[in-house]
């Protein structure tokens, strides 16, 4: 699937949510001065879907996205992080992330296969 993050200073998810449902024209809000909506926009099934991100797993899709390696990503993302149950909020990520074709394995792209996502 195709995936973009994105970190937002407004809603868009709501936008897009209200368009579906086409329903009244949504209003933008209040702008915020610094991203503070993270999400991600993706392809599932031919369409588009977005789900928000917690803003660590945004720090780690990013730096992967990036090209970082996958320490410095969690080196990143270590400060958003809350202080109990972080390894297993990041297990449960990965475990999403790959369940969606998000992640793939590099000894799949070495043996020539169609590398998605991230």
């Amino acid at each position: 699937p195709h995936l973009t993050i994105l970190a937002c200073r407004t809603a868009p998810d709501r936008l897009w949510q209200r368009a579906r449902a086409r329903g009244p024209r949504a209003r933008l809000g209040v702008v915020a001065a610094s991203p503070r909506v993270h999400v991600a926009v993706f392809r599932d099934h031919l369409a588009r879907d977005v789900v928000r991100l917690h803003p660590a797993a945004h720090a780690i899709l990013a730096g992967l996205t990036a090209g970082a390696g996958l320490g410095e990503a969690l080196e990143r993302a270590a400060p958003l992080l809350p202080a109990r149950g972080a390894a297993a909020r990041v297990r449960a990520w990965f475990r999403d992330w790959t369940a969606r074709g998000w992640l793939v394995s590099a000894a799949a792209e070495r043996a020539g296969q169609v590398a998605v996502g991230v």
